[in-house]
């Protein structure tokens, strides 16, 4: 409403690096990867990390995107493969099952061509949509099938975004770059439907 951004920090000092992030609404938890040492890490209200177990991923995969299936099940991860020229592709989803000991891993390998950097579940549709970075689009993605389709054009802006988001009312939102050339400095909304983006 203003246009300021205020951030309040949960906890200064995490310890452990975490990416990969998803609020589970049935523990009140957020589940995470800690990307250094492919762990599964679990924070609490107050920012406190919690090691549950070293993950079987992908050692030579990067992991920027997460989010919890709507049920509470699963956290969904697209593996992001970096290559010697520069480029990226998505490479896989994993899902990683919360609900039975040890947290068994499912892989699906995608290999499409796009930089997706976030996920996030529609609140309400419970659809998964991610933002590919390399041709600024948005991309809906079936975490069982592997399907990942881009329903509506591109859109000029973010550029580059590693947060995409829904509010409780199925409003989404991105956290990006406005050009190629600048940081991760601005917020967008983003109409599903048709793709288009509002600074």
């Amino acid at each position: 409403q203003t246009g300021s951004a205020v951030f309040e920090s949960i906890n200064g000092n995490t310890v452990i690096a975490v990416n990969s992030a998803g609020y589970r609404s049935t523990d009140n938890y957020i589940y995470c990867i800690d990307p250094d040492n492919l762990r599964l890490v679990r924070l609490n209200s107050l920012g406190v990390a919690q090691v549950l177990t070293t993950l079987p991923l992908t050692p030579l995969m990067s992991y920027f995107a997460g989010d919890i299936t709507p049920d509470g099940k699963y956290l969904v991860l697209i593996g992001t493969r970096f290559f010697t020229n520069g480029s990226a592709n998505a490479a896989e989803i994993v899902r990683i099952d919360l609900e039975t000991p040890g947290y068994p891993i499912t892989t699906v390998n995608i290999n499409v061509n796009a930089q997706i950097f976030d996920i996030a579940f529609h609140p309400v549709t419970d659809v998964l949509y991610g933002y590919d970075s390399f041709q600024q689009r948005l991309a809906v993605i079936d975490p069982f099938t592997g399907s990942v389709t881009f329903p509506v054009p591109p859109t000029n802006v973010p550029v580059l975004s590693g947060s995409l988001f829904f509010d409780a009312y199925g409003n989404l939102f991105a956290y990006g770059s406005p050009t190629p050339f600048q940081e991760q400095n601005t917020l967008y909304r983003i109409d599903p439907a048709t793709g288009a983006s509002t600074f």
